[in-house]
């Protein structure tokens, strides 16, 4: 009993009650945010709606906010972008008319430091991305992470970088998904014919 009264506990004190998750391993996974840095002309977001209300789905962006990222579907009009941070301190740089989903993001709990070279935690992150280009750049990633990129051609499993972080650029058209790493370990898997990788 007192376990799962400390698991709620400390749920409620990260103000985050609403969704625990564990982990592959069976470990405390929690949702994490993320927050607009910048944004130029028109990038929308539809908010998960098991967490707001039916009015509050739809938002447009701004310089400053702040969202939970799992379950969170992004746009991106013509001549627009915007710069996203998830709170285990990886930016995506979001293109031009580009559509992409955070299926997943978790990270076990850590406390805030000031050393934003290294993960802070274990994460779990999953991106479908369904047009468009995306730019990331990571921390040095912890062992246990997973952040993984999906489109309708193919499947990329960034890697943990013993020597740093990761970064690189995803591009999806109707026809084909283009990836570039300009640092780190990837692998790549092919979409088959069964839809599987």
């Amino acid at each position: 009993m007192k376990p799962i009264l400390n698991l709620f506990v400390l749920s409620l004190l990260l103000g985050l009650s609403q969704r625990v998750m564990l982990g592959a391993g069976g470990e405390l996974h929690l949702p994490g945010k993320f927050y607009v840095t910048s944004v130029t002309g028109t990038v929308t977001c539809v908010t998960d709606d098991r967490l707001y209300e039916a009015d509050d789905r739809i938002v447009k962006l701004k310089k400053g906010d702040s969202f939970p990222a799992q379950g969170m579907l992004f746009f991106s009009a013509k001549d627009s972008n915007a710069t996203l941070v998830f709170s285990n301190e990886t930016t995506f740089f979001v293109d031009e008319k580009t559509q992409f989903k955070v299926d997943r993001f978790s990270q076990q709990p850590f406390e805030p430091n000031n050393n934003l070279a290294i993960e802070p935690s274990n994460s779990d992150t999953l991106i479908t991305l369904s047009t468009g280009r995306m730019v990331f750049n990571t921390p040095q990633l912890q062992s246990g992470t997973k952040l993984v990129f999906e489109s309708a051609h193919a499947q990329v499993n960034i890697l943990n970088n013993e020597s740093g972080g990761e970064q690189g650029v995803i591009e999806v058209n109707e026809k084909q998904t283009h990836f570039a790493l300009v640092a780190g370990v990837a692998t790549i898997q092919p979409r088959g014919a069964d839809g599987e990788f």
